[in-house]
């Protein structure tokens, strides 16, 4: 029962969450706040029951990882604060695997990283298809795409030069014979990572950025540019979202604006957890199922 609320709580935390990010783009803070309160609270009566503490205490050191970590994503301008505690919501809530997990065997100090890895697999194919749907509705990406890799179809090339020169030399180093055919092997693959990370620059500046009317500016907006302020600078480095006075002294200042509109990733805290109850270890999932 005790898992189950937890579970419970968890779900339509982030259903919501993802919900109202996915329509809004600015997730209350209520809803991570109530997912951490209701983590806490919930393992201090359990501990209370069953008079074992390593539950709360758990509890309370995974979320604050979660967060830790999320915060640094952050600072590198990767999440905004929504996702960080969303993230910090479930680290509270589940921090070793529940019950009717497709875990077997797992060990409770294993399960968070897991799960974080699982958050990353299933973001990652959700950054896929977001973006291929944000580019179909972006008739100038494709054009800005192929621009793009013409000018930079020499740093491919240097780039799978640098890698044969380093096989061959690392083989002839350690005397290793060179399998030719595993070495040639990847070569479609960097150039696949290469055409990827292009593309994710060009969606990046044309997908994700748009200029707009300072007088449409809403709350939760996020910068593309550096604004200075009377009394303050607005970075355009981080993931915030602009409040009711800020907006009002840009509109003084500035007719146009650039702002970024991203991935709105915290659907896929919901995806993931899904993942981690029927599918388990999600890239060994994959690997065995799949590939």
């Amino acid at each position: 029962m005790f898992d189950w609320l937890l579970l419970t709580i968890a779900l339509s935390g982030t259903a919501l969450a993802g919900w109202i990010d996915l329509k809004t783009t600015e997730v209350p803070d209520e809803i991570p706040y109530f997912m951490i309160g209701s983590g806490l609270v919930l393992h201090f009566i359990h501990s209370l029951i069953t008079g074992t503490w390593s539950g709360l205490l758990q509890s309370a050191g995974i979320g604050i990882l979660f967060l830790g970590f999320g915060y640094i994503l952050y600072y590198a301008g990767q999440w905004g604060e929504a996702d960080v505690f969303v993230l910090g919501g479930v680290g509270f809530l589940m921090p070793q695997p529940l019950h009717m997990f497709n875990i077997s065997g797992m060990s409770s100090q294993i399960f968070p990283l897991t799960l974080l890895i699982n958050t990353f697999v299933v973001g990652g194919i959700y950054a896929l298809v977001y973006a291929l749907i944000v580019s179909l509705g972006k008739p100038e990406m494709f054009p800005q795409f192929l621009k793009d890799i013409k000018s930079n179809f020499r740093r491919l090339l240097v780039i799978l030069f640098v890698y044969l020169l380093c096989s061959y030399a690392i083989a002839l180093y350690l005397k290793i014979d060179l399998n030719t055919n595993m070495i040639l092997l990847y070569i479609p693959l960097i150039a696949s990572l290469f055409f990827l990370y292009r593309f994710a620059k060009v969606l990046d500046n044309v997908g994700f950025r748009k200029k707009i009317k300072t007088k449409d500016l809403r709350n939760g907006d996020v910068l593309a540019e550096k604004v200075k302020l009377r009394n303050a600078v607005l970075s355009d480095k981080l993931w915030v979202g602009l409040e009711p006075e800020q907006i009002k002294h840009i509109q003084k200042i500035k007719k146009e604006i650039w702002i970024k509109e991203g991935i709105r990733f915290v659907p896929t805290f919901f995806l993931a957890i899904l993942a981690t109850w029927f599918c388990g270890d999600l890239l060994s999932y994959l690997i065995l199922n799949l590939l």
